[in-house]
């Protein structure tokens, strides 16, 4: 099996990472997977948000799950998947009035999808041999799975902001709590000292012993280990990554990192994202092609670009790195390369 670590640009919160990666060191994980999770790394730089996970733990958990359950055993767990998200989506229409009260409902619902979502995301692409009817019930849970935790980071910054604001506290602060300072918060209304300086740099690691903050210089030692793409070259004029939908064009750059940055591209322009969800569709609608640093070919980018029949190279890694707003370059999404002009 693959081992090493990849590193992805999110739309995530520390909070919402706290919470799905401490759940794979939790006594809740080991029922339902019958495998041992690698720890996973949480890295914020200037407000980016990006996380480290093992390759390994991709093909690892469907797999665990799929050594221990049949298929009637999986058709179970997505019935009952099922009936949560019906509660789900009930709850994110209701009223928040109380704010911490839904918080709780909120990473409840966001901890008990995770399961699902490793199973229905990456059994597909890494096991082999999955029987069709898994398969199918697989493919389709992804399309009813795709929106949850990306609907609720969307309620959860609503929340949070409500109670900054109730509290007299800096917005957008307490999305840099882990849990663990979070439930402290909720009893004390207290904060960590330097919480606001999260947002410039912060480097955590989930693990079987719990959550480690690391330093600036300790985080450097690690993450020229783990993270390949941190010293890579930045000059080359040419870069490689998988067809997701063939063709060739010629454009601007247009790098967004943030979903709020989004709006700037223009019709023509060539985005360069690390990755797409639903709400990068209006962009993709603009955009002459679209090349992303990640992604399989049951990704949402890819999918989104056959559908729109636009030009698209994924998974080239470092797309974001190399190329910059303004560039010049060639998208020859034939042969799933991507050149400067």
């Amino acid at each position: 099996m693959n081992s090493g670590y990849e590193k992805h640009q999110r739309d995530y919160t520390v909070l919402v990472v706290s919470i799905i990666g401490n759940w794979f060191f939790s006594d809740e994980f080991a029922p339902t997977f019958a495998y041992k999770a690698n720890p996973i790394f949480a890295l914020v730089e200037k407000g980016v948000f990006y996380h480290l996970v093992n390759v390994a733990d991709y093909a690892g958990t469907p797999e665990g799950y799929f050594k221990k359950n049949n298929y009637e055993d999986f058709k179970k767990f997505i019935a009952d998947k099922d009936k949560l998200l019906l509660r789900y989506r009930k709850f994110l229409d209701s009223d928040h009035g109380d704010i911490l009260k839904s918080l709780d409902e909120l990473h409840f619902c966001m901890k008990a999808f995770m399961s699902v979502s490793m199973i229905v995301t990456y059994a597909p692409e890494y096991i082999e041999n999955l029987n069709k009817q898994s398969l199918d019930l697989c493919l389709n849970a992804r399309v009813r799975y795709e929106d949850v935790h990306r609907l609720g980071m969307n309620l959860q910054k609503n929340l949070l902001n409500k109670l900054e604001s109730q509290l007299g506290l800096k917005k957008d602060i307490l999305e840099y709590l882990t849990t663990s300072e979070y439930s402290k918060f909720v009893k004390t209304k207290k904060i960590p000292a330097g919480l606001d300086k999260r947002k410039d740099f912060l480097f955590l690691e989930y693990s079987s012993r719990g959550e480690k903050f690391y330093s600036k210089k300790e985080s450097e030692k690690i993450l020229d280990k783990i993270d390949k793409t941190r010293n890579i070259k930045t000059d080359i004029a040419e870069i490689k990554g998988n067809t997701a939908y063939a063709g060739c064009v010629k454009g601007k750059v247009r790098l967004i990192r943030l979903i709020t940055e989004a709006s700037r591209l223009e019709e023509g322009e060539i985005l360069v994202v690390s990755m797409t969800d639903p709400r990068y569709v209006p962009a993709m609608k603009k955009a002459a092609a679209i090349v992303t640093d990640e992604g399989g070919i049951m990704c949402h980018a890819a999918i989104v670009a056959r559908e729109m029949e636009k030009p698209c190279v994924i998974g080239t890694k470092i797309a974001t790195k190399v190329l910059k707003d303004g560039d010049m370059v060639e998208v020859d999404a034939n042969r799933g390369i991507v050149r400067k002009l």
